[in-house]
C-alpha cells in the first residue's frame, strides 16, 4: 500500500469520527432512525471529511432540524484507485422522502458543489441515483 493511501484513510476516518460525535449530539426528541428515510447525498471531488462536516453537514443538518423535518448524521469519502478522494457523501435522513425538493433548495442556497447526486436508499436493496 503506498503512503498517501495510508494517510487519505486516515484522514477519512477522523473525520467520521468527529463529524459523527458532533451531529449525534444535535439530534433531540422526535427524530431517530426509524421514522426517517435515508437519502446519500454525494458530491463530487475531493472534499475532506472535516471541510464536508464544517462547510455542508453540520449547516444542513442545523437547517433541517429547525425545519423540523430531518437531519444529517455521518457520511463517508470514495476514493479513487491511487487513494484519492472523488466523492464525498452526507446521510440525510428526512421525516417525509417528500422533502428532498426542499434539501435540494437548501443545497442550491447554500452553494453545495455542483452535480449533487441524491440516492435514496430503499430498503429492498432497489436505490435509484436522482440529480
Amino acid at each position: 500500500m503506498a503512503p498517501y493511501y495510508l494517510i487519505a484513510l486516515l484522514a477519512v476516518l477522523i473525520g467520521l469520527i468527529i463529524c459523527r460525535k458532533r451531529n449525534t449530539e444535535d439530534v433531540h426528541g422526535e427524530f431517530n432512525y426509524d421514522n426517517h428515510a435515508l437519502v446519500e447525498l454525494k458530491m463530487p471531488g475531493g472534499i475532506s471529511p472535516i471541510e464536508r462536516c464544517d462547510k455542508f453537514e453540520d449547516p444542513l443538518s442545523n437547517r433541517l432540524l429547525k425545519l423540523g423535518i430531518g437531519f444529517c448524521d455521518g457520511g463517508g469519502t470514495e476514493l479513487g484507485p491511487k487513494g484519492e478522494m472523488t466523492c464525498s457523501v452526507i446521510d440525510v435522513y428526512l421525516k417525509d422522502i417528500a422533502h428532498l425538493d426542499v434539501v435540494r433548495k437548501i443545497c442550491i442556497e447554500m452553494n453545495f458543489p455542483g452535480n449533487i447526486e441524491f440516492v435514496p436508499m430503499i430498503e429492498d436493496g432497489a436505490n435509484e441515483s436522482v440529480t
